[in-house]
């Protein structure tokens, strides 16, 4: 029984002992490669500072920074190999960090190239590949069109657009993207920066530097109805080569004096009527009539500042379900919902529509000023989609 006992008490501190070492074996990972200047004549990448992520998931678990050498080359070693992690190199260069591929280390060495730019102020350069809007919902319940756009955009030149970013640290942006004038709540996804976009006249801008080559954006904004038609008027602030209306057929139809009517198309299993255009200058105002919409029926009465506040939730929950806020969990670093933590969540998301609703309440009655109301219902804002998006992947994945 006594050399049962010790055989057994090896073996647990085998078993302790082995997993030790092979995380330790594991941890023989590289990463290495060098920083080109992509801009012709630009300047010397020497001592570039450097920072390796590592991800698992979405999730970033570890940050390790560095600097190139005189010759901008670079080495990370002591990697985890493990299959299930990724590790991004960025490099900053001008205030603006550049960022490599994914690395999957298991697979072996890993080498990377990372180019980085020059910057301008300067958008001559900039102009829209494709642009697609994209009818998401009607919900006849609260009256609000949900619109999905995404932007491609194009920077033919070989410096990176930074508009005035850097020069006016409160309000400035980079490429623009004018709204139709009926337009609520926009929500950046893909593209955006964390920070998102900013307030201009008639629309937002991003905070985002637009590198050489093809950047996409997308967002999603509402559109106010209140009976079985209304229109909106779309433009882009840059030469646009291909413009894209899509609408399903089960939501009502859809014309335009503008755009050519295309009829039905078939996008990944889903039909959708299409509206196109080529070779758009900037500015130009394109009216989009939609008809034979789901009647509005309101469900609340009186309570405006409410409704507008649950718009906004749908809107935004619809985007970031159609995979317009796809990258939105490693922009924003969400946690995992905790097991037994819906209850709680649902408490906080009630808690924050109740709070909004008051702010906009306060705003309209004059007791808060506009400024004051915007510092403290942005971030509110923020947590709410968080919350439900956090909501959203708690449940049941089964029959969705």
């Amino acid at each position: 029984m006594k050399r049962l006992a010790i055989l057994a008490l090896i073996a647990v501190m085998l078993a302790i002992a082995l997993p030790a070492r092979a995380a330790l074996a594991q941890a023989t990972g590289v990463i290495q490669g060098a920083i080109v200047n992509g801009t012709a004549g630009g300047g010397s990448v020497a001592n570039t500072p450097l920072s390796l992520k590592t991800f698992r998931g979405d999730t970033e678990t570890a940050q390790r920074l560095a600097a190139a050498d005189a010759q901008g080359r670079f080495r990370f070693d002591g990697l985890d190999t493990s299959g299930d992690l990724r590790y991004v190199v960025a490099a900053g260069y001008q205030n603006v960090a550049y960022n490599s591929q994914p690395t999957d280390l298991s697979k072996g060495p890993g080498t990377i190239e990372i180019k980085v730019y020059e910057t301008t102020t300067s958008d001559a350069n900039i102009s829209i590949n494709l642009a697609q809007l994209e009818i998401l919902d009607v919900d006849g319940a609260s009256g609000v069109i949900a619109v999905f756009q995404s932007v491609t955009f194009l920077n033919s030149g070989d410096r990176t657009y930074v508009g005035d970013l850097f020069t006016n640290l409160q309000g400035g942006g980079t490429v623009k993207f004018p709204l139709p004038g009926n337009a609520f709540d926009p929500v950046p996804g893909h593209g955006f920066v964390p920070d998102g976009a900013v307030v201009t006249p008639g629309g937002l801008a991003a905070k985002t530097p637009v590198q050489p080559g093809e950047q996409r954006f997308v967002l999603a904004f509402g559109i106010p109805y209140t009976d079985t038609a209304t229109a909106f008027d779309a433009a882009f602030a840059y030469k646009t080569q291909t413009v894209g209306v899509l609408m399903p057929p089960q939501f009502g139809a859809i014309a335009s004096a503008d755009l050519s009517d295309l009829g039905r198309v078939d996008r990944g299993g889903k039909a959708f009527n299409l509206l196109a255009r080529l070779n758009v200058e900037p500015g130009t105002l394109l009216r989009i009539e939609l008809s034979n919409l789901q009647r509005f029926a309101p469900a609340r009465k009186n309570d405006s500042n409410l409704d507008a506040v649950l718009r906004y939730l749908g809107v935004a929950l619809m985007a970031a379900l159609a995979g317009g806020i796809a990258y939105y969990a490693m922009l924003r670093r969400r946690e995992p919902i905790a097991a037994g933590g819906a209850a709680s969540l649902l408490r906080e998301r009630d808690d924050l529509i109740a709070s909004i609703a008051a702010l906009d309440d306060m705003l309209a009655a004059g007791a808060i000023a506009k400024e004051d109301h915007e510092r403290r219902r942005a971030p509110q804002k923020r947590r709410l989609l968080d919350v439900t998006l956090l909501l959203n992947e708690s449940e049941p994945k089964a029959g969705r």
